[in-house]
């Protein structure tokens, strides 16, 4: 997955904390809090052809069967993990 296909797909899923987590829901991508590797976010990726995903507070890092990519974690998905962890959107808690 290349930096650009990586940054697109966050950006997809919303600019706001809310907006990502509707976006998530309508994607049925649930997670577990607390985890860098199986937040709802990471289990996006993987649905979009990422093997291994890392979403944290300074990065997210993926790499599929072909290459890795990383990018800064854009504001709105960093507030949206924070929310997520601290046990908002129950809804998306698997």
């Amino acid at each position: 997955m290349t930096e650009g296909k990586l940054r697109k797909l966050i950006q997809d899923l919303g600019d706001t904390p809310q907006a990502i987590a509707d976006q998530l829901k309508a994607f049925d991508c649930k997670g577990e809090r607390g985890e860098h590797d199986r937040c709802p976010i990471a289990n996006y990726l993987r649905t979009k052809g990422a093997l291994f995903v890392s979403v944290a507070e300074s990065s997210i890092e993926v790499t599929d069967d072909v290459r890795g990519a990383e990018i800064p974690t854009p504001g709105a998905a960093l507030a949206f993990l924070e929310l997520f962890d601290a046990g908002q959107f129950k809804e998306l808690e698997a």
